[in-house]
């Protein structure tokens, strides 16, 4: 792993996202102290969609993963 939530490169509204997306990934839920934080920041239709999108994301992995889709020749990779 590279970096962390808690990294000064990240405003506060970021390392609540990351947060956000390590607690989602870990548990797939939102706990009360999490939440609370999230929406003394952001709007909750908000937080709604970054829930929706990180769902999505592990669906179109599992899709791409389960269904061996390369990686486009042009298309940067990660290192």
């Amino acid at each position: 792993m590279h970096g962390a939530a808690a990294d000064p490169c990240w405003s506060g509204d970021d390392r609540l996202v990351f947060r956000l997306a390590d607690q989602l990934h870990d548990t797939s839920r939102v706990d009360d102290a999490l939440w609370g934080e999230l929406c003394a920041h952001l709007e909750e239709d908000a937080l709604v969609e970054l829930i929706m999108v990180a769902g999505l994301y592990h669906a179109v992995s599992y899709l791409v993963n389960a269904t061996g889709v390369r990686n486009e020749t042009f298309a940067p990779g990660f290192p």
